[in-house]
């Protein structure tokens, strides 16, 4: 039979799963066959028929996709409204390509384990023969052993990551970069920042920059950036700035131009550029006027950003606009109104330009089309967009032509919520990936409309918030951010396998971004028990064994791991964990808690092997005196300490170091206003909290 013959055939398929799915949904809910179950079957059964016209070659694939797209959609706005789920387990996966799973589960965090023990034995004391409890070990309600028994595949392994046993990697010592990334030898860095919402590098990774939001109640927009132009990798993050970018409101979308050397981030309201380069380094360029376009943000190959809208997106062509100059005109006629504006405007905060009108407007090929995330796919040119599932009822992503009026190239299926983002790798044309609010990450395949791989990186409650693909050595791999589960994790995608995860100090990962040159992970991460005050709550005394505090020695005996010294009882002032941690304090080879928001750098580009004196070790822990949480950062390899203060105003302070040794406590602008001898310990008051000096080679 033609293929041309046999394509109603997969048209007739997906009605008959239609009915299928109609049926059920009349079905009550205590029948048998009413069930999460079969209803994740019937959409197995739905892209089980994609799967097969794609792998005829129907010339009529196009259309049956957009069958199978509507009829999916439908089924998954039931779950979420009739059907009661909150969260839709895999249903795109195949037994040829099953869902990845990581092989160390952590379902509960240590304090809640150890709070559902205590509840069974009491329930046993009370009631030994009690249904309730179970008659054999569960895997799952066994804490993970300490980081001192798990695998260290190399000498240079950073403390901070958590190996799985029995992996086989993909990567060999034929590949050197792959083996850097696939054995965590990597140093790392960081610097505080205020509550993060992206993270992103310039395409020649001159530029790293993060949109935050800080000040009075985490209202106002605040940029943070850095130059990773230099030598020294491991210095990036102590050259950072910070900035008001003078918009109205928290700004939630960015973009950066290698090129021109600007950063773009934008509000509901306006597009605002700033420049990185050293002659005019946080200088205001462009202020754009987006009106009905509120969507993301992006800078295309020809000279142009465009940010989508409902049904039209908006284009500028940058060179043609006009720039606020050395003295900082206003752009566009009238001034911007600040009324009902929340964020404070008392000293001017808010830059009063209106902006510049857009040139151009392309319009999506449906009016009801408006994209929410999107990412430029370079290869083709196309922007691969998600839409919001609960505000467009729509839960696929597309390719858009935005040269051709903004059509659909191409639909990919089997999400089972909004896509969050989306990851190109320069290593491979043909793939990407995407990270879900379903809780999964997703690898796609540009020619085929359905995931080849499904990986699930945290809880079952969890979202996937952050995906970033990369091919070192050509090797497939992702890394995933965990948010609840307060790590990253790197999967091998052909090896189908979790290798390890890396330490983020009991934060939440809000956004990530893979620095290419210089083969650095990079991760923004909040702090959920700091308030929006900056005031630190909910943490316990720390129980941190001996080998978790200071330099390993690698020839211990592992057996000694239970002979720790008790912690004085007056010491859980000095050094403290958060109770609702997902990890134990010996779950990586340090206890290390941050305490704040920070960034990370997890510098993978084989440098350390260079400086036998600096191993990829770094200490943070998270110390409270009177109420206050103040955090030492103390790098042994680096033999210094720099210091950071929880302040209640998120700009208020941070510490650096000079070439004599002293620490610097300074400002915004880098006045500094208090100097610090690094020679023996001291207290020093402030306004914002009161801090301790250790020395950082005896704590």
């Amino acid at each position: 039979m033609s293929t041309q013959r046999s394509s109603p055939k997969w048209l007739d398929q997906l009605r008959s799963v239609r009915r299928q799915f109609r049926a059920f949904k009349n079905r009550k809910e205590d029948d048998d066959e009413y069930s999460e179950e079969n209803f994740i079957r019937i959409l197995q059964r739905a892209c089980d028929v994609v799967r097969g016209a794609d792998a005829s070659d129907t010339p009529d694939l196009k259309a049956i996709v957009e069958y199978a797209h509507e009829l999916i959609n439908e089924a998954i706005i039931y779950a979420y409204n009739e059907g009661d789920l909150f969260f839709m387990p895999s249903y795109a996966h195949s037994e040829a390509s099953p869902v990845v799973e990581d092989s160390l589960k952590i379902i509960f965090g240590p304090a809640l384990l150890d709070s559902f023990k205590a509840f069974l034995v009491g329930i046993a004391k009370r009631n030994p023969d009690s249904a309730l409890i179970p008659r054999e070990p569960i895997p799952e309600l066994e804490s993970p052993k300490p980081w001192i028994t798990a695998v260290k595949p190399h000498p240079n392994t950073t403390r901070l990551s958590r190996f799985r046993e029995g992996v086989t990697a993909s990567a060999t010592d034929a590949m050197p970069l792959a083996q850097l990334i696939y054995q965590a030898r990597c140093e790392v860095t960081d610097d505080r920042i205020c509550t993060p919402v992206k993270v992103a590098v310039s395409s020649g990774s001159n530029c790293l920059a993060v949109i935050a939001c800080g000040g009075w109640k985490n209202r106002d927009p605040v940029l943070h950036y850095y130059t990773l132009d230099g030598d020294d990798t491991n210095e990036y993050l102590t050259e950072g700035c910070t900035m008001e970018p003078g918009l109205s409101e928290v700004a939630y979308q960015l973009a950066l131009d290698e090129s021109r050397k600007l950063m773009f981030m934008a509000d509901s309201a306006r597009i605002k550029s700033f420049s990185w380069d050293p002659k005019s380094a946080g200088q205001p360029v462009h202020t754009l006027r987006c009106d009905q376009y509120e969507g993301p943000i992006a800078v295309l190959p020809n000279g142009r950003i465009v940010r989508a809208g409902n049904g039209v997106a908006a284009s500028w062509n940058i060179s043609k606009l006009e720039t606020h100059g050395p003295k900082n005109k206003r752009i566009g006629s009238g001034k911007f109104s600040t009324d009902d504006i929340w964020r404070d405007h008392d000293n001017d905060e808010i830059e009063l330009s209106t902006g510049s009108k857009p040139h151009a407007t392309i319009k999506f090929a449906s009016s009801k089309f408006r994209p929410v995330v999107w990412h430029l796919h370079g290869p083709s040119g196309n922007m691969l967009c998600s839409e919001s599932g609960r505000e467009n009822n729509n839960y696929s992503c597309s390719a858009v032509d935005l040269e051709h009026n903004g059509r659909i190239v191409t639909r990919y299926l089997g999400h089972g919520g909004d896509v969050q983002k989306f990851s190109t790798s320069e290593g491979d044309p043909n793939t990407f990936a995407t990270a879900g609010s379903d809780g999964y990450a997703r690898l796609f395949d540009v020619r085929h409309p359905l995931p080849v791989a499904t990986f699930n990186p945290g809880r079952k409650d969890e979202f996937c918030v952050d995906v970033v693909s990369i091919h070192p050595d050509g090797i497939p791999t992702l890394f995933t951010a965990g948010q609840d589960s307060q790590q990253i994790k790197m999967w091998d995608v052909r090896a189908r396998a979790a290798v390890y995860e890396l330490a983020t100090g009991n934060n939440a990962v809000n956004a990530m971004a893979w620095d290419s040159r210089h083969s650095t992970l990079y991760a923004a991460t909040e702090c959920g028990n700091m308030d929006r005050l900056g005031s630190t709550f909910d943490y316990r005394k720390a129980k941190i064994p001996n080998w978790a505090k200071m330099l390993y020695d690698r020839d211990a005996d592992p057996q000694d791991v239970d002979d720790e010294e008790e912690e004085d009882e007056d010491d859980w002032e000095e050094e403290c964990w958060p109770k609702n941690a997902y990890h134990g304090e010996d779950f990586y080879g340090y206890a290390f808690d941050a305490g704040e928001h920070r960034l990370y750098g997890y510098a993978m580009d084989g440098k350390v092997l260079l400086r036998p004196f600096r191993f990829p070790r770094l200490c943070i822990q998270s110390r409270r005196r009177s109420g206050t949480s103040v955090c030492i950062r103390r790098c042994a390899c680096q033999h210094k300490t720099i210091l950071y203060l929880c302040a209640a105003y998120m700009f208020s302070s941070s510490f650096s170091t000079d070439t004599g040794g002293r620490v610097l406590m300074r400002k915004q602008h880098q006045q500094p206003i208090m100097v610090i001898e690094n020679s023996l310990p001291l207290k020093t008051q402030t306004t914002a909290c009161l801090a301790r000096l250790y020395n950082p080679f005896h704590g």
